[in-house]
């Protein structure tokens, strides 16, 4: 059994200038995050997870606590903010594992032209998590712990359910095989009754 420690951050950021929006409690990565605690407690791993919505808040904590994993949701309305968070990941955990997830990749563009494409714009985005995010997020994340948590090797591989994004030491990305959907939605611990969402419950979000 691995006595492992992995501190993971994961962010469904909103410009948090702009008020006129409707902010809405993180589900999307209150389940990711819940499933994968989930199976890296059963395969023996410490693991901490911490949700943001306010990048100020996470900005700030990639500075003082250093994560090994920083995951960020990517709609067409925070791709550029998104693209900075990696950017000060980078600076200030340059070993983090910096991941991608939602709809902007589908089984349509999911491919070396879709993924050079996005790639070569967000170049501190390691890999992109595709499809459902739950299982494609921990086989990632537990692929990065068999390696001890050494970013070039888990760069050197495909990874099932992603795109891993190694441009800059050999201009590749890796294309994981399909690992298809959750056949039980069962499976995800609800974020609501362990807890993961509670910081959102007493702050304006529906």
């Amino acid at each position: 059994m691995t006595t492992n420690k992995i501190k993971i951050f994961l962010g469904d950021l909103v410009h948090t200038w702009e008020k006129s929006g409707t902010w809405t409690i993180p589900l999307n990565i209150g389940y990711i995050s819940s499933y994968t605690l989930k199976y890296l407690k059963r395969d023996g791993i410490d693991c901490s997870f911490k949700l943001y919505k306010d990048p100020t808040e996470m900005i700030a904590d990639i500075k003082k606590e250093k994560p090994d994993v920083v995951g960020l949701a990517h709609y067409v309305w925070n791709m550029n903010l998104n693209r900075k968070i990696f950017d000060i990941t980078k600076k200030y955990s340059p070993g983090a594992l910096t991941i991608g997830g939602g709809p902007y990749f589908t089984n349509h563009n999911a491919n070396q032209n879709g993924a050079k494409k996005f790639f070569s714009s967000h170049k501190n985005c390691d890999a992109y998590i595709i499809n459902q995010g739950e299982k494609g997020f921990y086989e990632l994340v537990n692929a990065f712990i068999k390696v001890n948590k050494n970013l070039k090797k888990i760069k050197s591989n495909p990874i099932p359910g992603s795109l891993i994004n190694n441009l800059r030491e050999n201009n590749k990305v890796y294309i994981g095989k399909n690992i298809g959907t959750l056949e039980d939605l069962n499976d995800i611990p609800s974020p609501y009754l362990n807890g993961l969402l509670d910081p959102f419950l007493d702050q304006p979000y529906t």
